[in-house]
């Protein structure tokens, strides 16, 4: 009397788990639509390669584009740069084909965009390449600088170009700019130089210290720095740095830093990556006060109200979706006692979760614009 329970039993396991195996099915399916959504139409759509881009504080976007062309036996890259205004016409401020620096096959491609403050100018960082005497290609880093309708502005020794310069930006106020030379290769340690444009004098500042990691403030003449000790490296030091007077306040010694480092708009805050996968805030004011957050490491732009992160998620120029991280309230965060909590992960994806190479947040956090992956065409989406 027992085996016909039993198999009567199983008979309805196995229905049980069948249905139970549709069901999961169906829900699937109907997921997939939803994931496969694209995102909304853009605003804006150009189809041209972009290299990189930056919004300007009125709301205007600078970009560059590949420019690739012949050029006797050879064959060259110079990179052009546009302005997309706010109504949406395009200009262009600068045609590669006439940029000439030395060798006849010098070539560039433009890796990143500053705006002045005052979004007059801006600042181009290039990656060159020429071939010297002896037929080698010789790579090294120039700092390009336009006005806003292209035409040269001169610095020291009446160029408009630096060699050997990284992330250059101009500061407010009557023209100078700042910049970042390489002191330990490959983009381990930097230091720090102004110059007073136009034609003013080349400075050097802060030639004690050595930093891994600099966010500049450009409109409140600022930057905030990671600085280590060259001969103990273990040492990680968060700084405050004022580029017009040279003072120096160091903020905090951190325990852990991989990157990311981003100044806020306001002067109010600073965040980076202290892991993979934690964001760090401090005020500074108080740099005791933190917040910690769950989020895959990335790039960082601050929504207006600094409330809030914009982060594109995976490494510089690489593939990364979009999320909103909104942050908590700051809290103390002592050696002796309880460190500030780690804030569950709810970052919030925007754009259907779709995967860009690079963005930039509008002033106004209003738009974003992104660079695809493939081809690189710009695109501007509105959010809401």
């Amino acid at each position: 009397m027992t085996r016909p329970v039993l198999e009567k039993t199983n008979r309805r396991h196995s229905f049980l788990k069948t249905f139970i195996a549709a069901c999961v099915i169906a829900i699937a399916l109907t997921a997939a639509p939803v994931r496969a959504q694209q995102p909304p139409t853009p605003r804006i759509t150009i189809d041209d390669d972009c290299t990189a881009l930056a919004y300007a504080m009125d709301g205007r976007l600078a970009y560059a584009t590949r420019h690739v062309f012949n050029l006797q036996k050879f064959q060259v890259q110079r990179d052009d740069i546009w302005i997309l205004e706010k109504d949406g016409r395009r200009r262009k401020i600068l045609n590669g084909e006439k940029m000439v620096r030395g060798a006849e096959a010098f070539s560039y491609t433009i890796t990143r965009l500053r705006w002045s403050p005052d979004a007059r100018r801006v600042a181009a960082e290039l990656v060159t390449t020429q071939v010297n005497a002896k037929g080698d290609e010789v790579t090294e880093n120039l700092l390009l600088f336009v006005n806003q309708e292209g035409k040269d502005v001169k610095i020291a020794d009446g160029d408009n170009a630096v060699p050997g310069a990284i992330d250059g930006t101009w500061l407010a106020g009557n023209g100078k700019l700042a910049y970042l030379t390489e002191t330990v290769k490959p983009n381990l340690m930097f230091s720090i130089t102004t110059i007073e444009s136009p034609g003013g004098r080349v400075f050097p500042l802060f030639d004690r210290h050595s930093f891994a990691a600099l966010s500049w403030n450009a409109k409140l003449g600022t930057a905030v720095a990671i600085e280590k000790n060259l001969s103990d490296a273990s040492v990680t030091r968060l700084v405050e740095l004022n580029l017009m007077s040279e003072d120096y306040r160091r903020l905090a010694t951190l325990d852990s830093y991989i990157g990311g480092l981003s100044f806020s708009p306001s002067g109010a805050k600073v965040a980076f990556f202290r892991d993979i996968d934690t964001l760090e805030v401090r005020d500074m004011t108080d740099p005791t006060l933190v917040a910690r957050v769950n989020v895959d490491y990335g790039a960082i732009n601050w929504a207006p109200d600094e409330k809030s992160v914009l982060v594109k998620r995976g490494l510089e120029r690489q593939e990364g979706d979009l999320v909103w991280v909104q942050l908590p309230t700051l809290a103390a965060d002592s050696e002796n006692g309880p460190a500030a909590p780690v804030t569950p992960p709810a970052p919030t994806p925007i754009l259907n979760g779709q995967k860009f190479r690079d963005f930039a947040l509008a002033p106004d956090g209003h738009s974003v614009a992104v660079i695809l992956l493939g081809k690189h065409n710009l695109q501007l989406f509105d959010l809401p």
